[in-house]
């Protein structure tokens, strides 16, 4: 459980890491209100991508555990 649990923290961790680094080297802040809307609704979108698998891990894994298993 403590290897899915830290998979799930550094990979929302590394997935920001380099959504920050993109949002910094493109320059979003100075683009457009409607282009910012979009990179934020993408990182949005991936954090969930990321988050939503992760998390049914962690609650198999609970489970188990639980379960004495």
């Amino acid at each position: 459980m403590r290897r899915a649990l830290l998979t799930f923290v550094l990979s929302v961790v590394l997935l920001d890491a380099i959504v920050i680094g993109l949002y910094y080297a493109t320059g979003i802040k100075q683009r457009p209100e409607r282009t910012q809307h979009i990179f934020v609704g993408a990182w949005l979108g991936l954090t969930l991508a990321v988050v939503v698998p992760n998390l049914k891990r962690l609650r198999q894994h609970r489970g188990r555990y639980r379960r004495g298993g």
